[in-house]
């Protein structure tokens, strides 16, 4: 598979996403500028989504790469323009 190919399917996989995970921001919903700090907020429990201990062949897994501003912001995130990072919204739809 050439990279142009993967680089459309991995480009449909987010599409599809971020669409049915509702991810951006409300209309007329305030966007914290960038710069601002975060509020401190309590740490969700993530635990439910780590990667397994052991690997079950009869299963079946999904793998989710999150954007970059999860890493820089932790969350919340809050993106100038897009809004908030919607991350555990996203880890429970994928969940279902």
């Amino acid at each position: 598979m050439d990279f142009k190919t993967l680089y459309r399917q991995l480009t449909i996989v987010l599409i599809f996403v971020y669409s049915i995970t509702g991810c951006r921001s409300a209309p007329g919903e305030t966007v914290i500028p960038s710069g601002t700090p975060n509020p401190p907020v309590a740490t969700p429990d993530l635990s439910a989504y780590a990667f397994p201990e052991s690997i079950d062949p009869a299963r079946q897994y999904l793998f989710y790469l999150h954007g970059r501003i999860i890493e820089d912001q932790g969350l919340p995130a809050i993106d100038p323009i897009y809004g908030e990072y919607e991350y555990i919204a996203i880890l429970e739809k994928l969940s279902e």
